[in-house]
């Protein structure tokens, strides 16, 4: 993990696309959420790091590029800067819980994906986590 977007490692954090092709006739509301792995192991280590291991999730509009970044079947990582985070949608306050929820206003039908970025507070905390957008 690349840690917040206090970090210059922030652009390496996992990404997950988001596609709302249009045309459709309602634009979606969503909810995502995170959820850290509940194992022991899991759970020792958040113990021994509350702040560092602190997870959160940012939504970044399209980006100019192409509409569906495959390469063989797998989704190629989108290029980020610190200047993508300032054009945000939404973000979560990093607290430490066990997860995170981010509630989103309708979003515009796109050819170009949202991006989703899961995050922890600190650079270098990797661990399980489950999304779930509903």
């Amino acid at each position: 993990a690349g840690g917040s977007h206090l970090n210059a490692t922030w652009a390496s954090n996992p990404q997950f696309h988001i596609y709302i092709p249009p045309p459709t006739a309602v634009t979606p509301r969503l909810l995502i959420t995170l959820k850290l792995k509940d194992s022991s192991g899991e759970r020792r280590r958040r113990h021994l790091d509350p702040l560092g291991c602190m997870p959160g999730l940012y939504l970044l509009p399209p980006k100019d590029g192409d509409p569906f970044p495959l390469e063989s079947d797998v989704v190629r990582r989108i290029p980020l800067t610190l200047r993508d985070y300032q054009r945000k949608i939404a973000e979560t306050a990093f607290l430490p819980n066990d997860g995170v929820s981010i509630s989103l206003p309708a979003l515009q039908p796109s050819t170009l994906p949202y991006i989703l970025i899961a995050s922890t507070f600190d650079p270098s905390k990797a661990g399980g986590f489950t999304l779930e957008i509903s």
